[in-house]
C-alpha cells in the first residue's frame, strides 16, 4: 500500500478459518473476516441494473488495484463480478472476494487450450482466454471490462445464449474482433458510451496472452473516465440513478451464476462465523495494515498450491459485539457461548443442536 501511495485497498483482512462437522456428518467450512456493508450485485439490482457512470469508474479503479497485486504473486482471480464485490460501511472501498477459482497463469511461451477448464467461471464475463481453459491476467482485464459495461448499462451481445458456453465463446470472438463493433454491439447506435471505455477495449486487444499488462496505463484511461464523469477519487459511492429507463429484463436480472467447476470438488456448506466490527474507529488502521494481515496464502513472497485458494468460498460475514475475540478453528467453541443472542439462523441451529446433544448425554449419565 505504501508503494503505491494507497490509503485504502480492496482485499479484506483474514482474521481466521477453519471446519466443523456436526453430528449428522454435515461439514461446514467458515472463514472470519471484517462485516461489510452490501455487494455490489444487490447494489445493482436495487438501481435497476445501472450505476452512474462516476461509480463505475471509482470501483474499477480499486479493483484495478487488487487486480494487479494478485498478479503480482503469479496468479489471477478469474470471477470478477458484482456478487464477488462487497461495500465497507463508508460506501468509499470496495473489496474483491471469493477466490475460488483463482489460479496461476500461465507463463508458457505458446498458448496452449485446456479442455479440462475451459469455460471455468461466469460465462456472462468470462474472458476469451478463460472459454480454452487458459489463466491469463489480460483475461482478468477482459472480465472486468464486460462488467463495466454491464455496470454501465451496457448489454452484453450474448446474453441470450448463456446457456451455451460454445455460443457464448464464439459470440466473444465475434464481438471483440474490433474495439468499435464491441462498443456498438452493447450500447447501440443511440447510446453514447464513454470514450474511456473505447479506450479500454483497444488497450486490450494490444496484450498478448503471456504479456504483463501495463497497469499505470490502464489506470491512466480509467482515471479519464472517472474524471470526464465528473467524478473524484476517495469520495462516496452513489449507485441510484432515479432518471433512467431500465428495461424489464435488466431490472428483473438475477445474480450470474458460476458453471461447476470440472477441476474443483463440490462446495460444502459454509457456516456463518462472527466477528466483532462495530467498533468504526478501527476501520481506518484496519485498511492500513491490510498487507500485513494477509494470510500467508496470498502474500507476495510465499508460492502455494492451487488447493489453497480454491477452498475460498464466497462470505459476507456478518458480525456482533458479543463475540470479542477471535473465532477458534472448531464451529464446537461458539455452540459453548451463552445466550446465542445476535447470533445468525445458521448459528442459532448449531447451537440449538450442541445444546440438545449435550442434554441427551447428561439424561444418559
Amino acid at each position: 500500500m505504501k508503494k503505491k501511495g494507497l490509503k485504502t485497498f480492496g482485499m479484506p483482512i483474514y482474521h481466521g478459518s477453519g471446519s466443523h462437522e456436526s453430528s449428522t456428518g454435515r461439514k461446514y467450512r467458515f472463514l472470519v473476516m471484517n462485516k461489510f456493508n452490501s455487494d455490489l450485485q444487490t447494489r445493482l439490482l436495487e438501481s435497476n441494473g445501472q450505476f452512474p457512470v462516476d461509480t463505475v469508474f471509482k470501483v474499477a479503479l480499486q479493483l484495478l488495484d487488487v487486480l494487479e497485486y494478485i498478479h503480482s504473486c503469479s496468479y489471477v482471480h478469474a470471477d470478477i463480478k458484482a456478487a464477488n464485490v462487497l461495500i465497507d460501511k463508508s460506501n468509499k472501498q470496495c473489496y474483491l472476494v471469493d477466490f475460488g477459482l483463482a489460479t496461476k497463469y500461465t507463463m508458457d511461451s505458446q498458448f496452449k487450450p485446456n479442455p479440462k477448464k475451459a469455460h471455468d467461471g461466469t460465462i456472462e464475463f468470462l474472458s476469451r482466454d478463460a472459454h480454452q481453459g487458459v489463466s491469463t491476467r489480460r483475461g482478468d482485464l477482459e472480465i472486468l471490462a464486460y462488467n463495466l459495461v454491464h455496470w454501465l448499462g451496457g448489454t452484453l451481445p450474448w446474453t441470450n445464449l448463456i446457456s451455451d458456453p460454445n455460443m457464448v465463446q464464439k459470440s466473444k470472438e465475434e464481438n471483440m474482433e474490433t474495439p468499435s463493433k464491441m462498443i456498438k454491439a452493447c450500447f447501440g447506435d443511440n447510446k453514447s458510451s464513454p470514450k474511456a471505455i473505447n479506450a479500454y477495449f483497444r488497450y486490450l486487444q494490444t496484450l498478448e496472452f503471456n504479456t504483463a499488462p501495463d497497469y499505470k496505463t490502464i489506470g491512466n484511461i480509467l482515471l479519464s473516465g472517472l474524471k470526464e464523469s465528473g467524478g473524484t477519487i476517495g469520495t462516496v459511492l452513489t449507485f441510484s440513478r432515479n432518471k433512467t429507463k431500465t428495461s424489464s429484463s435488466r431490472k428483473n436480472q438475477s445474480t450470474p451464476k458460476r458453471l461447476q467447476s470440472k477441476r474443483s470438488k463440490p462446495e460444502t456448506t459454509l457456516s456463518t462465523p462472527v466477528y466483532d466490527d462495530d467498533d468504526d474507529d478501527d476501520d481506518e488502521d484496519d485498511e492500513e495494515n491490510v498487507t500485513a494481515d494477509l494470510p500467508k496464502s496470498i502474500k507476495k513472497k510465499h508460492k502455494m498450491p492451487d488447493t489453497k485458494l480454491n477452498q475460498g468460498t464466497k462470505t459476507d460475514l456478518a458480525g456482533r459485539k458479543t463475540v470479542k475475540k477471535r473465532l477458534s478453528k472448531s464451529v464446537d467453541d461458539i455452540t459453548k457461548l451463552d445466550p446465542p443472542k445476535g447470533f445468525t439462523a445458521a448459528m442459532k441451529e448449531i447451537w440449538l443442536k450442541k445444546q440438545q446433544k449435550d442434554t441427551k448425554r447428561k439424561r444418559k449419565t
